[in-house]
């Protein structure tokens, strides 16, 4: 008869950040904390059991601690892309399924395409962000270029 384990209740805390943060950075690390803790969910994996699987995948006989994992999926700290390498292969994945490249916020996301803002003596600054050919590029700068020229 197969000896049947018994089942273990995983909760690790939700990452302290928010992923709404302005920090691209931050919101890197906890989109990467809920896509590691949700992998260690769908193991079953402990952070103990994480550490132990992945230090088997470091090179060198380097070994990846329980507290790093806690760093990790509380979104305190950013694996270096070895400790991402091994993670993943203990986990049965690949360092893109862990890693976010999309989602986080970007200067696209957190300024407006152009913005215009009156100063008290009658000018006015201008923000632009947005993507453009650099033949249009060219033009606007030369447009500021020109206007700098005549005052």
């Amino acid at each position: 008869m197969a000896k049947i384990s018994p089942i273990r209740h995983i909760h690790n805390a939700p990452p302290s950040g928010d992923i709404s943060a302005d920090s691209s950075t931050e919101a890197a690390k906890v989109e990467f904390a809920r896509r590691l803790q949700q992998r260690m969910r769908d193991k079953g994996f402990t952070q103990t059991d994480l550490a132990n699987r992945a230090s088997e995948h470091m090179p060198g006989g380097s070994i990846i601690g329980k507290d790093s994992i806690s760093l990790y999926v509380r979104a305190m700290s950013f694996p270096s892309p070895q400790r991402v390498q091994a993670l993943a292969k203990a986990l049965g994945t690949t360092p893109a399924e862990l890693v976010p490249t999309r989602g986080v916020r970007s200067a696209e996301d957190t300024h407006p395409a152009v913005a215009v803002r009156e100063t008290e003596d009658g000018q006015a600054w201008l923000r632009i962000n947005q993507k453009v050919k650099w033949t249009t590029a060219v033009k606007v700068l030369e447009l500021l270029k020109t206007e700098e020229a005549s005052d």
